[in-house]
């Protein structure tokens, strides 16, 4: 049989009105406010007005003996607050308290359905039997002498130590590179040049695949498909995870960490002092929305080409998708949809500047190639032209002529059999220009 809905009727400090806390058989909540004047209940939010923990919200996990207390504890999940933590069971109240050690910790390697509290009331002296039902919660059950069985005893509040307003500050606090313990180095196809980082949070232990981000030297949570992240044990990693250069600085960054330490420490190398510098502990980016922020920042700084790239190629495994679909990078876009304006090449950039610095010559003369010719005489005509005299210069040229030093003027017009080089036919009329005769047009040497 499924557990019931359960009602709750509480004053809100925060909203100064009743309210009512509806929890579902799953654990999760939503708080309610009447209105008399529309005769209808409206969602409030407020962390404070919580559902009420009892132990049919618990799911036996395991449990052991704690030596630091001298007592049995059972580790739980808790469906309200979505964790798994530690309880004891009090046989005078018939209900269970939370209690901390953090010594105490759950042995993976046991059965969950094994996990069955056998106790006895000091002041009743009748047994109890703590097992899960077919919901796999929290059961109770004493023994009854009349019936000689085991009944079931109704839910109870439980005593606890965390709260809801706890866990949700906690769950809103940025997943730092503190929190993480490395296991395990990887390679994938799809970022060939990556840095891929398999770790487990300290606190959770939840396992995640991590890629060093050499821009803003920060790490990034992605998931991708190939990589198994339950798959211990692993290779002890050494010390040095590996060694990066920085895309924004141009130098070394050390990535290392102690084994079985939560935590990845940083160290850049400092030119100037020529040693390495412990850099600050820094919030993993797992949203889109966090990458695509990144990506504006930097290219307010001209940003490298091969890290634009590697953020376009990384973006599709970021853990949690939370940015536009549209693509920033599409050409058929407008300027007003995009969020992000894509820069010039490299190439271009180049071509722009050099335009600009490079101051260009007064006359600028193309350079004519001619290309299978034969050995032929050229004349160039270096002055003005004049009626009494005509300075000719008289070359030999060789064949598979590449390249030929232009006239600093006009030559005179030939007569029409005579033929032009197609290159000069297009030239402006204010440059130079030559010809090609044949030997027997040139003047007989006297």
């Amino acid at each position: 049989m499924s557990a019931d809905l359960v009602f709750k009727t509480v004053y809100c400090m925060e909203t100064l009105q009743q309210v009512t806390v509806v929890k579902y058989p799953s654990g999760d909540f939503e708080n309610y406010s009447f209105n008399a004047i529309q005769k209808r209940f409206f969602p409030v939010k407020c962390q404070d007005c919580i559902a009420t923990q009892m132990d049919s919200d618990l799911t036996p996990r395991q449990t052991a003996w704690c030596p630091h207390n001298q007592q049995n504890i059972l580790f739980a999940y808790n469906h309200v607050l979505k964790q798994v933590l530690q309880y004891h069971f009090i046989h005078e109240t018939n209900s269970f308290n939370e209690i901390l050690c953090k010594d105490c910790k759950p042995d993976e390697d046991l059965d969950e359905k094994r996990n069955v509290i056998m106790a006895c009331s000091p002041s009743s002296k009748k047994p109890f039997l703590i097992r899960m039902n077919s919901e796999g919660r929290v059961q109770k059950m004493q023994w009854d002498a009349d019936k000689e069985t085991y009944v079931i005893i109704a839910a109870s509040e439980i005593n606890a130590l965390t709260t809801r307003p706890a866990v949700v500050e906690k769950e809103d606090s940025p997943l730092m590179e503190s929190d993480l313990i490395p296991l395990h180095r990887e390679l994938h196809e799809a970022l060939p040049n990556a840095m891929i980082i398999l770790a487990k949070h300290k606190d959770t232990g939840e396992y995640g695949s991590y890629v060093f981000h050499r821009f803003s030297h920060q790490f990034l949570e992605v998931v991708l498909p190939g990589i198994d992240v339950f798959k211990p044990p692993f290779k002890p990693l050494p010390r040095c995870i590996g060694l990066v250069k920085s895309a924004k600085t141009q130098e070394g960054i050390n990535l290392q960490h102690t084994y079985g330490v939560p935590g990845i420490q940083k160290y850049i190398y400092r030119r100037v002092e020529k040693a390495f510098e412990l850099m600050e502990d820094a919030p993993v980016i797992q949203k889109v929305s966090q990458l695509d922020k990144l990506l504006k920042d930097a290219l307010e700084t001209r940003i490298h080409q091969w890290d634009r790239k590697f953020i376009e190629k990384i973006r599709p495994f970021m853990k949690i998708q939370d940015g536009e679909e549209k693509g920033w990078e599409s050409s058929e876009s407008s300027d007003d949809d995009c969020e992000f304006r894509e820069l010039p090449s490299e190439s271009v950039m180049k071509s722009k500047i050099d335009k600009k610095k490079i101051k260009k010559p007064a006359r600028a003369r193309p350079e004519p190639r001619i290309r299978n010719l034969p050995c032929e005489f050229f004349t160039f005509t270096n002055q003005p032209n004049t009626t009494n005299s005509r300075a000719l210069q008289t070359r030999v040229l060789p064949c598979l002529v590449s390249k030929v030093i232009q006239p600093s003027a006009p030559a005179d017009p030939k007569p029409a059999e005579q033929s032009e080089p197609t290159d000069t036919k297009n030239a402006s009329e204010a440059e130079d220009s030559f010809e090609i005769v044949s030997a027997e047009e040139l003047p007989k040497e006297e």
